[in-house]
């Protein structure tokens, strides 16, 4: 019932305009027939029972009217309880099955408002049956005169009852030239069926009943049927009766009337107007007729589509509603955040009842593996953190980005806690240290050579506890990209250990280098995937423009001494222009600009380690977004139902293409899944590839795409096609076209 309230809603919220719309059209049509603006709250009607309509480069409605969203009941429930500022751009992201419980309850106003909505349509339906009862109440002593009229001395002013079996009711003692101009505009309500039209226009009042718009247009609905309808008769019966007809009406209006509030009956009411209208009205000429038929074709038109639209779901945020985002890193005393995890951080949110244990080596600054505890082995991180607790002696904790190895014990509590301890040699003997800022102790040289001998054991005997961390060195990067990916690793692997494979991609701002300090501005993407019978999903991760400072070393390497975050909710913004040039300061905050590469880039890099074959769950996707809404024609609404499905696609990039690309290969997709799988294509294509116009079908746009794609090969060759045209180029190595 509640997603049949925001339907209509919707409906309503659109019909507002519409009807503001006519008010003011009304005015200039003030000469025109009457029967005109009559039919105009047709559309009005339209949009108040209709969920859709079709598209029109001509339609007057505007493209960004604010509709309540059926995900609106579920988002309200997404929040966040974690004490910090939810930015999406800076923030840690990450599944939580709480999450899943809360979007699918409905929040209590919406319940309530739900049922007061339904109580005004049953009081409106009860008013309605009492008001026709009180009705034929009064007429039962009415008298048949012939075929469906009846007439009755209790009534003043005649009126139309009754939908299947219309009767004409007219007050006794009207002299016959009256009584037959009376009855000419009763008949032609009855012969235009609006004894039909004026009860089910109230009905769409009592489903609109919490809407005053709605009301006005049906009160003003009802004036343009009566002015209608006199002007009818005049036509019909000449202008000469003007003068008597009016002299009826006034007639009518100093009469003592009945109840007839009904909506099944048809009071003659706002009789002034009438009766000026009826006065001024002149039979118009030809031409003002055929204008007016042509602006109500336009009309329709431009009143009953809406506005011909590129809508991506891509153009929203990104991040998936069903993530739920985290800060965990701390603030340094300059402002800007480093990646520092003390003790007592509040981290991932644990599903189990027990503490669990992980080691992190470090090497190099680089984190070389990471190893799941369990058993004896956690038995052991728990004699080793016993062994540094009991110590009396402490002293201030060292910089840890300048060790050259260093293992971290991470400890993750029941509640979500986590605690992190760094164990390291420090002349020769071994110490532990309490966060990256805490104090470290002395602890036994055995117990640190059996942690050491742990993480070595198990990378060679016991791979499933080992999780690798996606450092690929290519011949193609160059060497400060790799050192980039190494301190995203270094910074984000503190600070996420959710799932078991870690991937990063990221887009260089900027260099800046002075003598022997060099300073990366870069928009990054961290993801971590966890890998489940149903295939990978991400487990955690962020999206955030960073500042990576090195310093260049002897030996042509970087070593990394600063990574910069930008700060929290309203400091976000700020701290960037703080921290960046600003010549790519509006880069900085575009993160929309380059998530879909970066996302694109991670899930590759998932597919390639887990060996999926994604083709069968892109089919299976493409199905289920063309599965609702059944009764919509624009493709669009079925991927703005879809909107999680559709972004998987788009994350698949070129797996996508490839599976898309196949089947129009195979022709035939002309249907719906056609036009998804091409509007799929467009966007992972982006704007630089998007050669081809809207088509009628998706099978007619890859027609043309393929072609343009062949031409771009036999103008510009192949070199150009890999390096500007990614998309083309996958295409012809798919049909292995060569230039003639």
């Amino acid at each position: 019932m509640e997603k049949i309230l925001l339907s209509v809603l919707n409906m309503s919220l659109t019909a507002s305009y519409l009807i503001v719309f006519i008010m003011f059209l009304r005015l200039p049509l003030k000469r025109a027939p009457k029967v005109i603006s009559y039919l105009l709250w047709g559309f009005v009607a339209f949009r108040l029972i209709c969920p859709f309509a079709f598209e029109s480069t001509f339609s007057f409605m505007p493209a960004n009217i604010t509709s309540v969203s059926h995900d609106f009941v579920s988002q309200q429930n997404l929040q966040i309880n974690n004490g910090s500022i939810g930015n999406p751009a800076v923030t840690r992201i990450f599944f939580s099955s709480s999450v899943d419980a809360s979007v699918n309850s409905v929040p209590l106003y919406i319940q309530i408002g739900s049922y007061i909505w339904i109580l005004g349509i049953i009081a409106m339906v009860i008013y309605s049956i009492v008001s026709f009862l009180t009705i034929k109440r009064h007429l039962q002593s009415a008298e048949y005169i012939e075929c469906n009229i009846y007439e009755t001395t209790n009534l003043r002013t005649p009126f139309v009852l009754g939908v299947f079996r219309p009767r004409i009711y007219i007050p006794a003692g009207l002299m016959k030239e009256e009584k037959r101009y009376i009855i000419c505009h009763e008949e032609t309500h009855i012969h235009r069926f609006d004894h039909i039209i004026k009860p089910f226009a109230f009905l769409v009042l009592s489903i609109h009943w919490f809407n005053p718009l709605v009301w006005i247009a049906f009160v003003l609905m009802s004036n343009d049927m009566e002015l209608s309808c006199d002007e009818k008769v005049i036509k019909v019966m000449g202008e000469d009766i003007k003068k008597a007809y009016s002299a009826s009406l006034l007639s009518f209006a100093l009469g003592k009337r009945i109840l007839n509030g009904s909506p099944l009956a048809f009071g003659e009411g706002h009789i002034k107007a009438r009766i000026k209208n009826i006065l001024d009205y002149k039979t118009p000429a030809l031409w003002v007729i055929v204008v007016t038929i042509v602006c109500f074709v336009v009309l329709g038109i431009g009143l009953l589509s809406d506005p011909k639209q590129e809508v991506s779901v891509l153009d929203e945020q990104i991040i998936p509603e069903e993530l739920q985002f985290v800060r965990t890193d701390s603030i340094t005393p300059t402002g800007s955040q480093k990646n520092e995890i003390g003790g007592g951080t509040q981290g991932l949110s644990s599903t189990e009842d027990s503490t669990s244990h992980e080691i992190i080596h470090f090497l190099n600054e680089e984190i070389r593996v990471i190893v799941s505890l369990s058993g004896d082995d956690a038995q052991l991180a728990e004699d080793v953190i016993m062994n540094y607790m009991i110590k009396s002696a402490a002293w201030p904790g060292i910089d840890l980005q300048t060790l050259d190895e260093c293992y971290l014990l991470r400890v993750t509590y029941s509640d979500g806690t986590i605690t992190d301890y760094y164990a390291y040699l420090l002349n020769g003997n071994a110490v532990m240290q309490m966060g990256m800022n805490g104090r470290y102790s002395r602890i036994d040289n055995d117990l640190y050579e059996n942690l050491v001998k742990l993480v070595q054991n198990s990378t060679e005997t016991d791979e499933s506890l080992v999780r690798p961390i996606n450092i690929t060195e290519n011949a193609e990067r160059s060497n400060l990209d790799v050192y980039i990916t190494n301190a995203v690793y270094t910074a984000n692997t503190m600070h996420y250990n959710n799932g078991d494979l870690a991937s990063e991609a990221h887009t260089v701002l900027k260099i800046v280098e002075n003598d022997n300090m060099v300073t990366v501005y870069v928009m990054v993407l961290y993801l971590e995937f966890k890998y489940s019978d149903n295939g990978f999903s991400e487990s955690g991760g962020s999206h955030m423009p960073v500042a990576i400072t090195f310093e260049k070393n002897d030996f042509g390497g970087y070593t990394l001494r600063e990574y910069w975050m930008p700060q929290d909710g309203s400091q976000y913004t700020s701290s960037i222009k703080q921290k960046f040039p600003s010549d790519i300061y509006n880069d900085a905050l575009d993160t929309q600009k380059y998530i879909i590469t970066h996302i694109q880039s991670c899930y590759e890099r998932a597919i390639e380690y887990y060996k999926c074959d994604v083709v069968e769950e892109i089919g299976g996707l493409i199905e289920t977004i063309a599965s609702s809404p059944a009764h919509m024609s624009n493709p669009q609404a079925y991927i703005q139902e879809h909107k999680t499905e559709y972004r998987k696609l788009i994350y698949y990039g070129n797996h996508t293409l490839r599976y898309c690309f196949a089947l129009f290969e195979q022709g035939g997709q002309t249907g719906l899944e056609g036009q998804i799988m091409a509007s799929a294509c467009r966007d992972i294509l982006g704007k630089a590839e998007d050669i081809v116009p809207l088509a009628n079908t998706g099978q007619d746009w890859y027609e043309a795409f393929r072609e343009s794609a062949i031409d771009l090969k036999q103008q510009y060759g192949d070199a150009y096609l890999k390096k500007n045209q990614p998309g083309c180029w996958l295409l012809m190595q798919m049909l292995d076209i060569t230039v003639n």
